[in-house]
């Protein structure tokens, strides 16, 4: 009778504590009915299937690839509506809740465009999370689960200022 209420209660704390961190696809969720806001999700099966599809002709096509195959979701969201700003709120509360750190920031053009990781175990990173662009009125947020080394990413940067 003790081993069930400790597992009960476990399992109580355990659902309760997951429950109050916000993900991002929970955000994706709450807009995707409302006008010009898009939300695209690809699963591992699909991440897969994106890196049979990258030509490994040079080293920088094996970089995308391996990135691809190590990655486990990609989930983009994209808004050009009035609801932006409120989208762009729960972003900068999720980036809060989650404890991203910013990796680097990259600015073009007046923009810029920032990535921020959550490291899992063994200092690998099991979450990007790319402000694409952040206006007044238009957004684009793209995250990347999976699980990378902090070279991989900086191989995939070097790789994208070419």
């Amino acid at each position: 009778m003790k081993r069930f209420v400790l597992f009960f209660l476990l399992t109580i704390l355990f659902l309760t504590g997951t429950a109050q961190t916000s993900d991002f696809n929970d955000i994706c969720k709450k807009y995707k009915n409302e006008k010009n806001v898009v939300s695209i999700r690809i699963n591992r099966f699909g991440c897969f299937l994106l890196s049979c599809l990258v030509k490994s002709n040079f080293s920088e096509d094996n970089i995308a690839q391996n990135f691809m195959r190590q990655s486990t979701a990609f989930q983009l969201l994209i808004s050009d509506s009035n609801h932006t700003q409120a989208i762009i709120t729960d972003v900068d509360n999720f980036i809060k809740e989650c404890k991203l750190e910013e990796l680097l920031s990259v600015k073009e053009q007046g923009t810029a465009i920032k990535i921020l990781t959550q490291y899992g175990t063994k200092k690998k990173i099991q979450q990007l999370f790319i402000r694409i662009l952040q206006k007044d009125e238009e957004a684009v947020f793209l995250q990347v689960k999976g699980h990378f080394s902090t070279d991989t990413i900086l191989k995939l940067a070097e790789v994208s200022r070419h």
